[in-house]
């Protein structure tokens, strides 16, 4: 600090001393402001550095959430799609699978299909179905199958048309069906054509066929 003479001082040296008291004043204060600053900046800093890290992983935080949330959206959307696929398949398509795959031999009602679909195709000419004979059931995989054995005699158009219905049996598709039913899964095992030696231009050609096919049905469900 600067002490003021006790002697007297003329104004030149007083304005002198006034000028070095202030210059004296302002670098304290200059100083001192500084520590503030710097005390500041040491515990505020660190401090703002730590909030931005915060602050970036709140940022990180709400876009997986934001992308969860999509996630969800669009699993929400196929699974109600599958639901909407589920309940037109089950409205649709589940009474004629129970006629395509039943869940018995059904050997009356098979029968009953195989002589009205002979009388049909007898309308377009010959077609004689002479013996249907069945087998014992064999469980083969998830199924069980019936052995039957067909006779019969046909000219070329219906032995064809026998032999593709037999490929769209089992078919869920509208176009495949016969009266408006599905035609129950069969397939050949064996075939044994005999051709007549025939004049085709002059009388009709006739097929005799021996087919042997699997019928397909359900197994029984299981308990537990």
């Amino acid at each position: 600090m600067f002490e003021i003479p006790k002697h007297k001082i003329s104004a030149k040296e007083a304005k002198d001393m006034l000028q070095k008291i202030l210059k004296s004043y302002w670098l304290y204060f200059g100083i001192a402001t500084l520590i503030i600053f710097i005390s500041l900046g040491v515990h505020t800093i660190p401090q703002y550095f730590e909030l931005q890290k915060v602050k970036a992983q709140i940022e990180e935080v709400e876009e997986e959430n934001k992308n969860l949330t999509q996630i969800t959206f669009q699993k929400e959307e196929v699974l109600q799609q599958q639901k909407e696929e589920y309940d037109d398949f089950y409205t649709n398509y589940a009474p004629h699978f129970e006629e395509a795959l039943p869940n018995s031999e059904n050997i009356g009602e098979l029968t009953r299909f195989l002589e009205n679909f002979s009388l049909k195709l007898e309308k377009r000419g010959t077609m004689e179905l002479n013996t249907i004979s069945y087998g014992k059931t064999k469980t083969e995989g998830e199924y069980n199958t019936l052995p039957v054995r067909l006779s019969f005699e046909a000219n070329q158009y219906n032995f064809v048309a026998f032999l593709e219905m037999v490929e769209k049996s089992g078919s869920l598709d509208e176009t495949d069906y016969y009266d408006e039913k599905a035609i129950r899964l069969m397939s050949i095992e064996k075939i044994n054509v005999s051709i007549p030696d025939i004049d085709t231009e002059k009388e009709e050609a006739v097929y005799s066929v021996n087919l042997e096919i699997n019928a397909y049905f359900r197994l029984p469900p299981t308990d537990g």
